[in-house]
């Protein structure tokens, strides 16, 4: 039986008396698919929490810790333990967990990746879309983009500024927003994009790591990723999934001459399949 401990993609975490704006910086990281969700462990790597990428920009924005940041300002709050804002850790699952369970909570739950601790509960690693993904690739699978695609996608203009896409993303719980005008794809900017403008843009470092608010005021054009992945709906999932390893993204806008259809994430690609074919599909897609 294939067990969770086989499939362990990954072992960054960060430590629960971390500063905030430490886990910022690893949040915001250099690659096109920087890790969004990070396991906050304690004392002998027990998992505490989890911190995401969402959780970060409510920070900076204020929406969360608001008396902390009243009382301490927007430097002593990026100077406090991240345990501060993280969230409660439901994704942890024992390294002996078949990995059945294991795909059946993350389809399910929608979520990305999940936690692996041993018998004492001491972080082993996370077990991501990635493991997934490496399986499906170059397959065909008979079932196309469209099946699985989302159709429901909040969308974005160039002009707008920053601050309300950040806000519009906050609303409406998504992590990234197709930039789009009269339905054409021109752009997308995701929640890391903007964590790494803040870090990284000139205008807006003075707000990190003094006591003033974040404008954010420039326009979506600004910051936007404009060579987007894209695919057509006709697209087998299998070719899906290898377009977003090779390109490291984490989805694709899915388009009909540049206009806006849909979009797929790396764990529509995972539940789709699930949805269709059952979730043994998945299990015994990894054992191969």
């Amino acid at each position: 039986m294939l067990l969770a401990s086989s499939l362990i993609s990954s072992k960054l975490h960060v430590y629960w008396d971390d500063p905030v704006l430490l886990v910022l910086n690893v949040i915001a990281g250099t690659g096109k698919c920087s890790p969004y969700r990070l396991p906050v462990v304690g004392s002998g790597l027990k998992v505490r929490g989890v911190i995401t990428g969402r959780r970060l920009l409510e920070v900076l924005l204020g929406w969360r810790g608001t008396a902390l940041r009243e009382k301490l300002g927007m430097r002593g709050v990026l100077r406090k333990s991240v345990g501060l804002f993280c969230d409660e850790a439901h994704n942890v699952f024992s390294e002996k967990t078949p990995i059945r369970a294991v795909a059946q909570f993350m389809v399910e739950n929608n979520i990305g990746s999940v936690f692996v601790v041993d018998e004492t509960l001491t972080f082993k690693g996370v077990i991501d879309e990635t493991a997934f993904l490496t399986k499906m690739k170059k397959r065909k699978y008979d079932i196309g983009v469209r099946d699985i695609m989302r159709t429901d996608v909040y969308t974005v203009s160039p002009q707008v500024d920053i601050f309300s896409a950040a806000q519009a993303m906050l609303d409406n719980r998504v992590r990234r927003l197709p930039v789009v005008i009269d339905d054409e794809v021109v752009g997308i900017l995701t929640i890391t994009d903007i964590l790494k403008h803040i870090l990284t843009e000139e205008k807006h470092i003075p707000a990190v790591l003094e006591d003033s608010e974040l404008a954010l005021d420039e326009s979506v054009e600004e910051i936007m990723i404009r060579d987007v992945a894209k695919v057509g709906s006709e697209t087998d999932i299998g070719a899906a999934a290898n377009q977003m390893l090779e390109e490291d993204v984490s989805s694709l806008v899915v388009v009909k001459d540049e206009k806006l259809e849909g979009i797929i994430s790396r764990i529509d690609l995972i539940s789709g399949l699930a949805r269709i074919s059952g979730i043994d599909a998945l299990t015994e897609l990894v054992k191969r």
